[in-house]
């Protein structure tokens, strides 16, 4: 080898040490990032599916990811953790956040995934405290449980309400 190549070669390598370097100086400083996963089964309504003649509805799992990460959900948990206040001391310096603000840095840290060939959903959430972490993905996980619980029993008044209303129908129609 010549000088002039052992020179280039020099340099290469010199480049390729400094890139390493820097690269393991970056991760070294990089804040700590935690990510807690909770799994949620989730299941379509039996009552709807025997009704109406459906095996299954192949868009389920994924309007159920949509509920999840939606606003109304994640609002719920803001309300729940009362995340204003505890985020305000945190990002915004003692102010209290606007809810939209904290929906967002919700939705930055939410990752939702369907477990391959199942009715079961990670719900991750990623932050900087491994404990405020598990505190909010459990709490989304909550919060959907009690969404879908409570629209159980919205559903279930109203078929009570129609079947009443039916039955009331006929009974008139067998005394004419």
């Amino acid at each position: 080898m010549t000088r002039n190549q052992l020179v280039k070669l020099g340099a290469w390598v010199l480049i390729f040490g400094l890139t390493l370097y820097g690269l393991g100086l970056f991760l070294l400083l990089k804040p700590v990032r935690y990510e807690v996963t909770t799994r949620i089964k989730v299941e379509q309504n039996d009552l709807i599916r025997e009704q109406f003649g459906f095996v299954s509805d192949p868009y389920f799992i994924q309007i159920t990811l949509e509920m999840i990460g939606s606003d109304l959900i994640l609002g719920k948990v803001e309300t729940n953790l009362d995340l204003n206040e505890v985020w305000g001391r945190k990002y915004a310096g003692g102010k209290v956040l606007e809810t939209a603000k904290t929906i967002k840095i919700l939705h930055r840290g939410l990752s939702l995934k369907q477990v391959r060939n199942t009715k079961f959903v990670d719900v991750s959430f990623t932050d900087d405290d491994p404990a405020e972490a598990a505190k909010i993905a459990n709490a989304i996980a909550g919060a959907y449980k009690q969404y879908r619980v409570e629209a159980a029993q919205e559903q279930s008044r109203v078929e009570s309400k129609f079947y009443r209303n039916k039955a009331k129908s006929k009974k008139s129609k067998f005394r004419q």
